[in-house]
């Protein structure tokens, strides 16, 4: 930077600067923004406040410690820049540490203060919030941050109430929240264009039946009610078929439970609900978890859209009476938690030889058993109808190709073989 350019204070923090003879060694900065819409949220903001108020202390951040998280929340504990930050921190690299306000360190409070007791009273770095005056040399400077972080933990659930309010707006006037489901998409609403300040120039939108979508929806609860089709066999014919699934689903293929959630949506009655389930934030961690809401707080979270019915009641009620009467089939094999007993895909523990050591040529899915007696494998691919490959596999004839293989291993290294048996000699005399 010129000193012509510079002003009167920061020429005398730069004329300090130089008396001093050097430039101090150690002196870090740490900014973050979480969205791009917050007030002096860029990074380039910050780094301006924090240089010049650097400068007056006589300090220079260097380049290669500036620490920073781009569209990163504060609440979260586990951050990239950050985690870089404390590493080094705690490698006593860092002296002096400038941050714009406490509250890029971390939205809650329990986080932030905890962060600071570890820099200060553990590590002895010297913590300055420019924009709070907050510097943890001068004496009460914890009361100062204890303070500031708990307003700036007080931001995050106004925020929060202010989103949910502007989502109860938006369902109280049917205007779509994106709750929509497989047999729906949404629409602009003439003359909405652009009504909402808070969605910088989105117009609003409302949910519409989808018209190819419904069919398909129909299709389904027909075959399971009036067919008694299985859900697996329906899962398997929606692939078949190419069905496209909604715009954030992972996989093209259709699966069991996919199937089963779209038997039991009541929106496809005129029923629809959002909310069921809130955020909760683990203040130790910033950790997000759902919990459900209670019967009370739902209860204006409901809308009666008969606009949107695509399915009579008759058909709806029989097919919930189908899956009641398959769930309580399945109740003696199942776990408190609603999983099942059997056996899982975890392939570090394999329940027979070939399991997850056989894939299909033509489209890379294992092979795995099937029938009842589960001596016989094939492409998972080809079960679900996304692979052709037809094959068959007897898992008795594989399974003794394969110890005739490794028989000849055994046979053809004597010292390695010798090694084995004097290992499971020991192992045998250790469990006796």
């Amino acid at each position: 930077m010129d000193r012509a350019t510079l002003s009167p204070s920061e020429n005398a923090g730069s004329a300090k600067c130089q008396t001093q003879g050097v430039i101090d060694a150690g002196i870090a900065s740490y900014t973050r923004y979480s969205s791009d819409n917050q007030d002096g949220s860029s990074i380039e903001q910050q780094n301006d406040v924090i240089s010049a108020g650097a400068l007056k202390q006589g300090h220079r951040v260097a380049s290669e410690l500036r620490f920073s998280d781009e569209a990163v929340s504060g609440t979260k504990l586990q951050r990239e820049g950050l985690d870089r930050l404390m590493v080094l921190a705690r490698a006593g690299i860092i002296k002096v540490l400038y941050v714009y306000s406490l509250s890029r360190l971390a939205r809650e409070s329990l986080i932030s203060l905890g962060i600071l007791k570890e820099l200060v009273e553990v590590l002895g770095i010297r913590v300055i919030s420019v924009s709070e005056n907050i510097d943890t040399q001068v004496a009460n400077w914890d009361l100062l941050a204890t303070f500031f972080s708990y307003q700036h933990g007080q931001y995050i659930k106004v925020l929060s109430a202010d989103v949910l309010r502007g989502l109860q707006y938006n369902l109280d006037n049917d205007f779509s929240v994106g709750d929509w489901c497989f047999g729906y998409h949404s629409e602009v609403i003439p003359g909405q264009e652009n009504t909402s300040r808070f969605k910088r120039g989105k117009p609003r939108k409302r949910v519409v039946i989808h018209p190819v979508q419904t069919e398909m929806v129909r299709q389904v609860f027909y075959w399971f009610v009036r067919e008694k089709r299985s859900i697996n066999w329906i899962a398997r014919e929606l692939t078949k078929l190419c069905v496209a699934k909604l715009h954030g689903s992972r996989t093209p293929i259709w699966h069991h439970d996919t199937v089963k959630l779209m038997l039991e949506n009541r929106k496809y009655i005129g029923d629809w609900q959002w909310g069921k389930t809130k955020i909760k934030r683990i203040p130790m961690t910033g950790q997000i978890i759902k919990v459900p809401r209670t019967p009370e707080e739902l209860e204006d979270k409901k809308k009666d859209r008969a606009r949107l019915r695509i399915l009579d009641d008759a058909l709806f009620y029989e097919a919930q009476v189908l899956l009641k009467q398959a769930g309580e089939k399945f109740n003696t094999v199942r776990r408190k938690d609603g999983t099942f007993k059997g056996p899982t895909n975890d392939h570090s523990q394999p329940r027979h030889l070939l399991q997850g050591a056989i894939r299909c040529s033509m489209c890379g899915s294992l092979f795995k058993t099937y029938g009842g007696s589960g001596r016989r494998m094939q492409c998972s691919g080809y079960m679900r109808r996304t692979c052709t490959a037809s094959t068959t596999l007897n898992r008795d004839v594989v399974e003794k190709l394969l110890l005739d293989v490794v028989k000849q291993k055994f046979q053809s290294n004597h010292e390695w073989l010798q090694r084995f048996r004097q290992d499971l000699v020991q192992a045998n005399l250790a469990y006796r």
